[in-house]
């Protein structure tokens, strides 16, 4: 008998989670990043960088349809004790 890989193994594991990375179902965790370094030859640094530069770009785009109200307490600037509504839209 011939000697069996474990190849398509580890590959039968890897393409359900790099099928969710790349259609942003998931996110990229470190072990999937050095998953694609060892497969792929990209480095795991570069991906990481890749992953929360997308992160960043993504809560700044939330950020700017939010709208949140911010409560000034006058008491500490104007020696007043009430507060005041800001809208930060």
């Amino acid at each position: 008998m011939g000697r069996r890989f474990r190849q398509p193994q580890r590959a039968s594991r890897l393409a359900p989670a790099l099928s969710s990375l790349l259609t942003v179902k998931a996110d990229l965790s470190g072990d999937m990043a050095l998953r694609i370094e060892k497969g792929f030859g990209v480095k795991m640094d570069t991906l990481m960088r890749m992953q929360a530069s997308y992160d960043i770009a993504q809560t700044r785009k939330r950020e700017s349809k939010s709208t949140y109200v911010v409560f000034i307490n006058l008491s500490r600037v104007m020696g007043t004790r009430s507060l005041v509504a800001t809208d930060c839209s």
